[in-house]
């Protein structure tokens, strides 16, 4: 009897450590990118958590290749409040951070940002990146929530 008793306390303490952390565990929003003009491709990730409840904790991850080498680009995004996966109410870009290419025209960047906003804010996100060469890189509209 007290080796049940024992067995269920251990499973309980697992699935409460198992479900506690899916609390904050994060929800990551991906896309490609792809050249609107220049060359290139690559991926944006955006990932956020629950870390700082009332702000959005975001972690964005871009990385490209087949660009050309040795150059900026500057990561902006461009917000649209209205969640309906179209990214037809963008406001204007703003950026976020800059990744600068190798000699073989590749490069990744992380970018951590904690912007002020209420649990459960929906909204709609784009995201470009503009090089330094005139080339420019676009993601798809993706819809993020804020933890």
């Amino acid at each position: 009897m007290q080796r049940r008793l024992m067995m269920a306390c251990v499973i309980a303490v697992a699935l409460g450590a198992l479900f506690g952390s899916s609390a904050s565990a994060a929800t990551t929003a991906t896309s490609k990118l792809t050249a609107v003009s220049g060359s290139g491709t690559g991926t944006l990730a955006v990932a956020t958590t629950a870390e700082d409840h009332g702000t959005l904790a975001a972690q964005i991850d871009a990385n490209v290749q087949g660009t050309s080498p040795n150059i900026t680009f500057s990561v902006q995004r461009a917000l649209d409040l209205t969640p309906n996966g179209t990214c037809d109410s963008l406001g204007a870009y703003e950026e976020q951070g800059t990744l600068t290419t190798s000699n073989g025209g590749a490069g990744a960047v992380h970018i951590e940002r904690h912007t002020f906003a209420p649990s459960g804010l929906t909204f709609d996100v784009k995201f470009q990146l503009v090089g330094s060469d005139g080339s420019v890189l676009q993601s798809d509209c993706m819809t993020i929530t804020v933890k």
